[in-house]
Parts: structure tokens; sequence; C-alpha cells
């Protein structure tokens, strides 16, 4: 058998807890402002990212399945729009 001992002390209960009280962070207010910030740096991402591809395909001298120019630049423009969106 053993034979450790256990010490055990009983206290009272008290109103007051025994860890200090932390105070939740604020929660992220979507203001206006935030709101159209966030929508054009998705834009802006975006338009830059299809500017990129559509520049890098026409100086390599790939035709992207005859895609215009508007295709290849609109969709990661929409893409970069909608992710903004949704990290708001």
């Amino acid at each position: 058998m053993n034979s450790s001992e256990y010490v055990v002390r009983i206290v009272k209960a008290s109103d007051k807890p025994a860890l200090p009280q932390v105070e939740a962070p604020a929660v992220f207010k979507i203001t206006q402002k935030n709101f159209i910030k966030s929508l054009f740096m998705g834009l802006g991402l975006g338009f830059v990212c299809g500017l990129v591809i559509f520049l890098t395909l026409k100086s390599i001298g790939v035709n992207f399945l005859a895609a215009e120019s508007s295709i290849i630049i609109g969709l990661p423009t929409v893409l970069g729009t909608i992710s903004a969106l949704v990290i708001l």
C-alpha cells in the first residue's frame, strides 16, 4: 500500500471568484468606412492580380482559350471583391 499523505484544505465559499476577471475584447464594429475600404482593397488587389496574369500570358504568347482581357482581368477582380467581403 502507498503510505503517502494528502493534505486537504476545506475553505468556505465566497462571492468573490478565485481567478481575476478578464474583460472580453471589444467586438470589432463594422462601419461604413471599413466596409468601403475593404471593398476597394479587394477590387484593387483583384484588378492588379488580373492585370499581372493578363500581361504575363500576353508576354509569353499564350492565348488562354481565346479569352478576352476582360475575362482574365475581371474574374480576379470579382474574386478579390468577394474575398474582401468575406474577410470583413
